[in-house]
């Protein structure tokens, strides 16, 4: 059955745009090995991503998220199971938006890092 995750984190300052397209070649061959597709927006502050696939290959892929040094204040936004794929034909589409840090700071979140988010990360 297919399923997928919806998380928010925050940037660290120091990741720079060079070290987010080496990881987007990094999870798109690994997305390939284990039929995952998805999307990952990335702001200046912020990452918004969708993943979508096999619960056991998108707990893999979480495992690998949440050890990412790219980025931290990880919140799940929302799980669950899925009819059909979202983004079929992308392993894991990338792309830059400045309306994300725009939407994120409209609805109170601040890439200070003083803003309260959700850490439960034992389980997505």
């Amino acid at each position: 059955m297919l399923s997928y995750i919806l998380y928010l984190s925050r940037r660290r300052a120091s990741t720079s745009n060079d070290d987010i397209a080496h990881m987007l070649v990094g999870a798109q061959s690994f997305n390939d090995r284990h039929a995952l597709t998805g999307l990952l927006v990335c702001g200046r502050h912020w990452f918004l991503q969708h993943l979508e696939g096999h619960e056991n290959n998108i707990e893999k892929a979480y495992q690998r998220i949440l050890n990412s040094k790219l980025h931290d204040s990880l919140s799940i936004l929302g799980s669950g199971l899925l009819l059909g794929r979202e983004f079929a034909t992308w392993s894991m589409a990338g792309l830059g938006s400045s309306k994300l840090d725009t939407a994120m700071a409209e609805i109170g979140l601040e890439p200070s890092g003083n803003t309260v988010m959700s850490t439960d990360r034992t389980k997505w």
